[in-house]
């Protein structure tokens, strides 16, 4: 059974070339979520002496988290969808009831550009922020997790 909630975001994503389809593979997205918890690992490490650099890896983490769950799918971003073709797809079909974090997917997306691409008005961050990045980059790798070892994605289908 194709998933429907977020149907439309994803069709619309997919006529856009924002995402491709390509086989699922659930193989893959367990991989993903590997490198992702490792990289939650590698961000607690640093977050004291590069705030900025803890949260990148965070950032990379839960995107990585995110795009698994696509994978699962049969779906990847393109390089004109990018990251925010992932935050699209993701709010759209699983931003509810446990997996709520990917609702904040964005702020931690927005969050990242703005310290990778800092202007004269960025803020820098400090250790208690990049806390609260690995945290919520955590809260979205955990659903990921859950949602892609229950098994309850099926290859989407056009």
């Amino acid at each position: 059974m194709t998933w429907e909630r977020g149907r439309e975001v994803v069709e619309r994503l997919l006529d856009e070339d924002h995402l491709e389809v390509v086989p699922p593979n659930d193989d893959h997205a367990l991989r993903m979520l590997d490198e992702a918890q490792a990289h939650l690992r590698s961000a607690d490490l640093i977050r004291d002496e590069d705030p900025v650099g803890a949260i990148n890896i965070a950032y990379t983490g839960a995107h990585k988290a995110a795009a698994a769950t696509l994978a699962t799918q049969g779906l990847r971003p393109t390089r004109v969808g990018g990251h925010y073709a992932v935050e699209e797809a993701v709010r759209a079909q699983f931003d509810s009831g446990f997996i709520a974090a990917f609702g904040r997917f964005g702020r931690l997306r927005r969050r990242r550009h703005d310290l990778t691409y800092p202007n004269v008005d960025s803020v820098p961050p400090d250790a208690d922020e990049a806390s609260e990045v690995i945290e919520l980059a955590r809260d979205i790798v955990d659903a990921a997790q859950q949602f892609v070892e229950s098994d309850r994605l099926s290859p989407f289908v056009r």
